[in-house]
């Protein structure tokens, strides 16, 4: 009988499914309506809190002077540089591609990118040209405006290394128009500010019966972004999960397993890397880190990526033929919580189900119950499950607990070392 019940992981993603950013009191109320969750089956969980800084874009604007008047909506860069009260005039430079000949003719100015994200390697080219600020581009150019999202973005830990610049954000439509009628100067109005705050992991443990010494952690993060109701990012690797504790507190695993719903994921793997900070004493028991991040759209594709040896990723590829599971196998890194424990020399692997074309609406207005299916949310979970259960029960671990060279040079760029 298939244990997995799609329609369990669809009522809890929608218990979950409001916006619920790191360090809010919802991101606390989605906290407890997981913990409820454990308890419902028997496990005894607990918090583990954290200090976290949020970054706060308090007022944004862009203002065109020359040669034409117009006021557009923008967005901001948290994290990064205010303006001057009442905002700075800059003159304007499109910057088709970040080479020579184009940031030289930058320096000193405003510059509208040809990118949606920048991150540390982009911006390194820009401080180190002069540029005195930039903005970069969201949505689609025939984007309906009532129909889009205007992000405020992030200046990562990271990126702030190579130095800030005051920055913001854009719809496509007004960047089409601002190069198309050939604005030349301009007025950015940027208030931004930090604070602290506390946010917390959600832990639950299972022990082990005879090889209770070795650990496997079992973990997705349940913060969203501001725009986001978070139904697919990540309300439902969070049922994922806690469908899988519920089938080894039925089936007690040889091994121990630790679940942890992370917080605070969006703003950098804040919950992962708390986690691993505060249970040093645990990193050489932990055998293998198991993620869920991303799933239940109803058109999509079931994948893995597997940061580890070469030989759990060929393990997993034959796993999937020999149970007739469909997904895309990826031997590289995830950007989710499972790198901060591959950071620790810790063997990862990760589950998630993208959308298909027109339908990746991650960090948007648009993620929500509208894209989630029932057995969307099983197909992943049986998966999961089915490698979890072989390797949480295997007579010897059969992960090394070892790296590859391109899993090793993929994370020290995922981490700008």
């Amino acid at each position: 009988m298939d244990f997995i019940n799609g329609k369990r992981e669809y009522d809890l993603v929608e218990r979950l499914s409001f916006t619920r950013v790191c360090g809010t009191e919802q991101e606390r109320k989605a906290a407890e309506i997981i913990m409820e969750e454990l308890k419902s089956f028997g496990l005894e969980p607990w918090l583990e809190k954290f200090d976290i800084t949020t970054g706060n874009v308090d007022a944004s604007s862009l203002e065109i002077l020359e040669p034409y008047s117009a006021v557009y909506d923008a967005g901001g860069y948290r994290f990064g540089p205010s303006t001057a009260e009442g905002g700075e005039e800059y003159e304007l430079e499109y910057v088709e591609k970040l080479d020579g000949a184009s940031l030289r003719r930058a320096k000193g100015k405003f510059a509208l990118l040809n990118e949606a994200r920048v991150g540390a390697e982009e911006l390194e080219k820009l401080v180190n040209a002069g540029v005195a600020g930039f903005m970069t581009m969201s949505g689609n150019v025939d984007d309906e405006r009532e129909k889009t999202d205007l992000d405020h973005r992030r200046y990562s830990e990271t990126m702030r290394s190579k130095g800030t610049l005051p920055a913001i954000t854009v719809r496509m439509p007004d960047a089409f128009e601002m190069v198309r009628r050939g604005a030349k100067k301009i007025r950015v109005t940027l208030r931004t500010s930090e604070q602290k705050d506390v946010s917390q992991n959600v832990v639950a443990e299972i022990k082990g019966t005879d090889l209770a010494d070795e650990i496997i952690v079992l973990g997705a993060h349940y913060d969203s972004t501001w725009l986001s109701k978070g139904a697919w990012d990540n309300a439902a690797g969070v049922a994922l999960i806690c469908e899988l504790a519920r089938w080894f507190k039925e089936n007690p695993p040889r091994r121990t397993l630790r679940f942890v719903m992370f917080g605070s994921e969006e703003i950098g793997l804040c919950g992962s890397k708390a986690y691993v900070e505060a249970h040093k004493e645990d990193v050489e028991k932990i055998v293998l880190m198991i993620n869920a991040d991303v799933g239940g759209s109803v058109l999509g594709q079931n994948g893995i990526s597997v940061t580890a040896a070469k030989s759990f990723f060929d393990w997993m590829e034959y796993l999937l033929d020999e149970c007739g599971f469909s997904a895309m196998v990826r031997h590289g890194v995830m950007s989710s919580d499972s790198t901060s424990f591959a950071d620790a020399g810790i063997p990862a692997i990760s589950f998630s189900r993208g959308g298909t074309h027109g339908m990746n609406v991650m960090h948007t207005h648009g993620d929500n119950m509208s894209l989630i299916g029932e057995e969307a949310l099983a197909s992943t979970a049986r998966i999961a499950l089915e490698a979890a259960r072989r390797l949480v029960n295997a007579e010897h671990f059969p992960v090394p607990r070892e790296f590859p060279d391109n899993i090793k040079e993929e994370l020290d760029k995922y981490a700008k070392r």
